[in-house]
């Protein structure tokens, strides 16, 4: 799999897909690394030095996960609380551009799923401006310490809002590529490698997912407390993983249909006659199996 990210991506030129498949990439990774440097420890709130600092303010273990909000972890709060929901973002922002691409590029589905993103980077973004209804426990079962977040005694289940909007996100963009497949079943395009590559790994990304957030919008909202911190990051690394390994399945599929030529050494030669030539004969690369309604080559995607 390096070698075909090396190949379909760090070798080929900068467009829109080579952009999101290395911030999707750096980004997830990132987000994972300063997660777990923070909390992994033997005794995660008692080792972290975010925590010291707070337990040297406040003097209380129950009180010093509320306060990394306001000292020396308030940006590492708003990085988890930024960085998780930006992740899946971006994910579902890769597989709008492909069924995009396998829409055939037009300016509805392109309105159509700017609005989806808006609406959704609404909702995800909105989890900073929850803190009201949530507060942070360094202890949230007797003997196990962790900073974790829970809805207060007072507080709706705000984690399982967020989860039930992804799922319905995640159920709309699946909904697209199998109808798409559908409409196609008994024509020459769903025969077509990238269609077929397509439509499979798209069911395939959303039964791996499902049960990853369905999960977690059962542990939220039944506010089961001591295993919420488990099941986050298996919901936002699967989904950057699943997306990229997407995004090189589809530009392997497609470039080894139609190589790239050489751009430094590659002439195309002259060709002059008067003769009238069938069209269907003129260019095989925009016919074949029906593959430009699957790929867009300006978004390389």
């Amino acid at each position: 799999m390096l070698d075909n990210e090396v190949e379909l991506f760090w070798k080929k030129r900068w467009n829109l897909a080579k952009c999101l498949f290395l911030w999707n990439r750096f980004h997830s990774l990132a987000l994972n690394i300063s997660t777990t440097a923070v909390y992994l420890h033997s005794r995660p709130s008692y080792n972290s030095p975010i925590y010291m600092s707070a337990m040297s303010v406040s003097g209380s273990s129950t009180q010093a996960c509320d306060l990394l909000k306001t000292l020396s972890g308030a940006s590492f709060i708003h990085w988890q609380d930024i960085g998780g929901p930006s992740g899946v973002l971006l994910t579902h922002i890769i597989l709008e551009l492909r069924l995009y691409a396998m829409y055939g590029s037009t300016r509805k589905m392109l309105f159509l799923f700017t609005i989806m993103t808006a609406i959704e980077a609404a909702v995800v973004f909105s989890l900073p401006l929850l803190h009201p209804l949530l507060e942070r426990t360094n202890q949230p079962s007797p003997g196990v310490y962790i900073c974790t977040t829970r809805a207060r005694s007072n507080g709706s289940r705000v984690g399982g809002y967020w989860y039930a909007a992804v799922l319905i996100v995640e159920t709309i963009l699946l909904g697209f590529a199998l109808a798409k497949a559908w409409q196609y079943r008994s024509s020459s395009e769903i025969q077509s490698p990238l269609m077929k590559q397509l439509t499979r790994d798209s069911l395939g990304y959303f039964l791996m997912l499902f049960w990853i957030y369905l999960a977690n919008l059962v542990i939220w909202a039944r506010d089961f407390t001591i295993v919420a911190e488990f099941g986050i990051p298996f919901g936002f690394a699967l989904p950057s993983i699943l997306a990229n390994r997407l995004l090189i399945r589809i530009r392997a599929t497609y470039f080894r249909s139609f190589p790239e030529p050489d751009v430094e050494t590659y002439l195309p030669p002259l060709r002059f006659t008067t003769s009238n030539v069938p069209s269907s004969v003129v260019s095989t690369h925009s016919i074949y199996d029906g593959e430009p309604a699957a790929f867009n080559e300006r978004l390389g995607i």
